[in-house]
């Protein structure tokens, strides 16, 4: 019998599953007998995981999508792993996660919300009527909480927010920030820029690269945005980018399991997003002591201090995003810096992992099956 289980939809190198794996990793340092299940095949995270004893199973052996092969699949693990507690992470393991929890036994589910925003109705419709089927909905931002409960799809007293953890330890990195910036090529006096996370929607590079068009129209050829991440819309933004007549101004350096060296790099951060939840790379860059331009978007402002550790900027608005970034690079080293340590410092007094750990074990303890658990 497994403490706790958490099911994912995947692990890839994404914010969900960076925070998903560091709780596991800390609950099963702390006596906890953990377990995660995937809907589909995935090999990030694997050494970190095994390394652990962590068992890890996918409920797909191959490419299939098909919803119904995966669910007889899960039931089948959560009948043998038998878990204290169920904990969903991302829309399609949550959706799944509810419904194949109950018809496997498991009758105490968590499920976590983490970005604010619900892409359509039928979401929406789910949220509504499914929420009897869990004990608690866990946020990492008070913003998507906020936004689920003007919604009228969840209830206020099933509600809780546990921001995302940081392992203040692995930043800023030790690489030479030299030796980094001559492997990335980037030439003596650019400033470099950097963003990081999936091609996708929801991060909005369109409106990065609008302003990174505007801002090169305004100073030359100055600075550098390389971009971290991979995604199914890669090859609509390199075309994108061609068409601004970018060149080198922009780059994208694909998926990445370095990205706390190659912030060693940067002089600053960028996050562009039209919808977040609680966006760890923006922490990872505060934790590395990086000056931060963000849209404001879900949990940006729980974050981001305006003008003390960066900028926020209205989302989908280029020449607002123009605007900050102009305003961070007309900084000298000393004050861009000081905003920097700012950030650096909020992330140590706040989100260090060991603290957002033990609320997760809070809840381990409130809603666990009674005696399941490994330790008192």
């Amino acid at each position: 019998m497994m403490d706790v289980v958490f099911l994912t939809t995947s692990l890839h190198r994404g914010g969900a599953e960076t925070q998903l794996v560091r709780i596991a990793l800390q609950l099963k340092r702390r006596g906890w007998k953990v377990g995660i299940l995937t809907l589909m095949p995935s090999s990030a995270f694997m050494a970190e995981v095994e390394a652990a004893g962590i068992p890890l199973m996918a409920c797909s052996g191959g490419q299939s999508r098909i919803p119904l092969g995966m669910a007889f699949a899960l039931v089948r693990l959560l009948r043998d792993w038998r878990p204290g507690l169920l904990i969903t992470f991302n829309f399609p393991a949550d959706a799944l996660g509810r419904v194949c929890g109950w018809v496997a036994g498991t009758r105490r589910i968590v499920a976590t919300l983490r970005t604010a925003f619900v892409k359509n109705g039928l979401r929406k419709q789910f949220y509504r009527f499914t929420e009897p089927l869990v004990l608690r909905t866990v946020s990492n931002s008070k913003a998507a909480i906020d936004y689920m409960l003007r919604q009228g799809l969840l209830s206020r007293e099933k509600v809780e927010v546990i921001p995302n953890g940081m392992i203040a330890g692995d930043f800023p990195h030790p690489a030479s920030r030299e030796e980094v910036r001559r492997e990335l090529g980037v030439e003596e006096g650019c400033f470099l820029w950097m963003a990081v996370g999936n091609l996708r929607a929801a991060k909005d590079y369109p409106t990065l690269l609008a302003a990174a068009a505007r801002l090169a129209a305004a100073r030359g050829r100055v600075f550098q945005v390389v971009v971290v991440g991979g995604g199914e819309l890669q090859a609509a933004l390199e075309a994108e980018a061609d068409a601004l007549e970018l060149g080198t101004t922009l780059r994208f350096l694909g998926p990445r399991s370095d990205v706390p060296r190659l912030l060693r790099a940067a002089d600053a951060f960028v996050l562009s997003s039209a919808w977040e939840g609680m966006p760890n790379t923006v922490m990872e860059a505060m934790a590395s002591g990086l000056a931060v331009v963000a849209t404001d978007v879900g949990g940006v402002r729980e974050l981001l201090e305006p003008g003390l550790s960066g900028h926020i900027v209205p989302s989908g608005d280029p020449v607002a995003l123009e605007a900050a970034l102009a305003s961070v690079m007309s900084l000298d080293e000393n004050s861009r810096s000081a905003m920097g340590r700012a950030g650096r410092e909020r992330i140590l007094r706040d989100f260090d992992i060991e603290r957002v750990v033990d609320r997760w074990e809070q809840v381990l303890k409130l809603h666990g099956t009674p005696g399941s658990a490994s330790i008192g």
